[in-house]
């Protein structure tokens, strides 16, 4: 049961795409690589054809990488619940709101939580 505890359900941020504005720049902050064609097929299929979405390590997620992110558009970040680093930075660093827990039927220890930053929100 490792992979149940460990990895998280990588469709459940890519179905609450639909409740985000198009254009957002969403943000997966996971240890496992998507394909490509996986986030983009969802965008297709929920015709969000602006939205972006990058896949970043947790170790990736510093300061300087949080404050050099472009702020022409709403920001949106899933995040694991046991990656505090992350949670705490995106508080610090940009002001994130949340964490929103999925309202999706995902087991707990595989959901991510969303943090967002709306668009003009200033820095903390």
């Amino acid at each position: 049961m490792y992979y149940a505890r460990r990895f998280s359900d990588e469709y459940d941020p890519l179905f609450r795409l639909r409740d985000l504005p198009d254009g957002t720049r969403v943000y997966i902050i996971e240890d496992v690589v998507y394909w490509d064609v996986l986030p983009r097929a969802f965008i297709f299929y929920l015709d969000r054809p602006n939205t972006r979405v990058k896949v970043q390590y947790p170790a990736g997620v510093t300061a300087a990488w949080l404050a050099s992110l472009p702020r022409d558009a709403p920001l949106a970040f899933f995040v694991r619940q046991d990656d505090q680093n992350s949670q705490r930075l995106l508080a610090e660093v940009l002001g994130a709101q949340g964490p929103t827990p999925s309202p999706l039927k995902v087991p707990p220890e595989r959901e991510l939580w969303l943090y967002e930053v709306p668009l003009g929100a200033a820095p903390p």
